[in-house]
């Protein structure tokens, strides 16, 4: 008896693991499965069984990507078919196209026109080739994310028309000189918000203008170490985040930026000297042109750029009146590169939040009328110093009032 039940539990279970259950699931379902695999290999699952044979033409994503072939020629081929077999009535939300080699004229043109008759949302574009925008794709009215990738240095347009278009990302693309010595490429892109350049050429002799109203994160990569300076103006009022990361920062130029929340700057070093005096004089331009930041993040090696500047004089000014907090990294820094921080802390007002991001991953929370009150020294007589005095400042970095593990004994000896 036992032996007879044993037999039909096994049968049982056979019959279960022959059902296709993966097959009865609904379209919606087996479309997001399918949306994470590369197009490539979403049209090879319909050899599986009729109910797979056309489930990924109806695919609202297409990653068309050149690393799953053999030859250029046959990756040009497979776009073309796929344009061709693909459901022609199913709008592609996400597109993304990264190709390495030579592509016909045709099938690039005929990629745009798809692209814009089939509602586009997302397009991301990798190429190793000069290519032209064509005018209709320049205006088109769905795309609300384009990210663009050129290794020749593909030029920008001089005018972008998207306007639907919320987050605009480039990268490795070259910005044209403009008329009268100035660029506004964004202008008409009333709806962007995010824009990031990342490893751009810019004009030497022009200065890029961003004007978007409505952008609210703007982030620069730059890792070229040896470069021309470049000129960036900002008019951008609602503008709320920048970003910079990377060697040579913009020269930077800004209208009234009422409502930026974060700055973050992490300046890299360059092993020329020369280049990061440089640097330490635009990156201390930069921080008096967005002052108004409520929250600023400097990078160790950007507080080390900024004390390769000696000539305090001609430091600018600048009050961070609307500063709640400072976030600074700290790690493997010596004391005698403290004295800009210290220019730039005293600049704060008192009750400013300093976050001291130390080397094992401690992290000292404070304020600057605390720091100074363990220095038995009050905020409004170190602001009250138009020029900041060396020795009172070193004196208070050598307190070392960041470290909640000096003893009175030793705080009150350094001082």
């Amino acid at each position: 008896m036992e032996e007879e039940e044993w037999k039909k539990m096994e049968r049982a279970r056979g019959s279960e693991e022959k059902e296709d259950r993966l097959s009865d699931l609904p379209d919606y379902i087996l479309h997001y499965i399918l949306s994470f695999l590369d197009t490539k290999f979403a049209v090879q699952t319909s050899v599986l069984s009729k109910r797979w044979e056309h489930l990924w033409s109806y695919l609202p994503i297409l990653k068309l990507h050149y690393s799953g072939f053999n030859t250029i020629a046959s990756f040009n081929k497979f776009v073309s078919w796929c344009l061709s077999h693909r459901d022609g009535s199913t709008p592609v939300h996400d597109l993304e196209f990264w190709h390495y080699g030579r592509v016909p004229p045709a099938l690039l043109k005929r990629f745009f026109r798809y692209a814009v008759s089939h509602d586009i949302q997302q397009l991301s574009m990798a190429v190793s080739l000069n290519f032209t925008f064509p005018p209709s794709f320049l205006t088109c009215k769905s795309l609300t994310t384009l990210r663009i990738e050129n290794w020749d240095g593909e030029e920008i347009p001089n005018s972008l028309d998207f306007p639907m278009l919320a987050t605009l990302e480039l990268r490795q693309i070259r910005f044209p000189s403009g008329e009268n010595g100035c660029l506004n490429p964004f202008s008409n892109c009333s709806k962007l918000k995010t824009l990031i350049l990342d490893n751009c050429s810019y004009p030497k002799s022009s200065i890029l203008c961003i004007s978007a109203p409505q952008v609210a994160n703007l982030t620069f990569h730059h890792n070229c170490i040896m470069s021309d300076c470049y000129n960036i103006k900002l008019s951008s009022p609602n503008l709320s985040s920048f970003v910079f990361i990377g060697f040579l920062p913009p020269l930077l130029s800004a209208e009234d930026i009422p409502f930026l929340d974060k700055l973050e700057i992490q300046a890299r070093r360059s092993p020329v000297l020369e280049q990061d005096q440089k640097s330490a004089l635009v990156l201390l331009e930069m921080l008096t042109v967005l002052s108004t930041a409520k929250s600023i993040t400097l990078s160790a090696s950007t507080v080390e750029i900024l004390s390769c500047n000696h000539d305090f004089k001609n430091i600018p000014d600048v009050s961070f009146c609307n500063l709640k907090s400072w976030k600074l990294n700290m790690c493997g820094m010596t004391a005698s590169r403290f004295f800009v921080l210290c220019y730039l802390l005293l600049k704060s007002p008192p009750c400013a939040e300093v976050l001291f991001m130390l080397s094992g991953r401690r992290v000292i929370r404070t304020t600057i009328e605390q720091i100074c009150n363990q220095n038995e020294t009050k905020v409004t007589e170190l602001k009250s110093v138009d020029n900041v005095n060396a020795e009172l400042c070193l004196k208070f970095l050598a307190s070392r009032p960041w470290d909640t593990t000096a003893t009175p004994t030793e705080q009150s000896s350094a001082s």
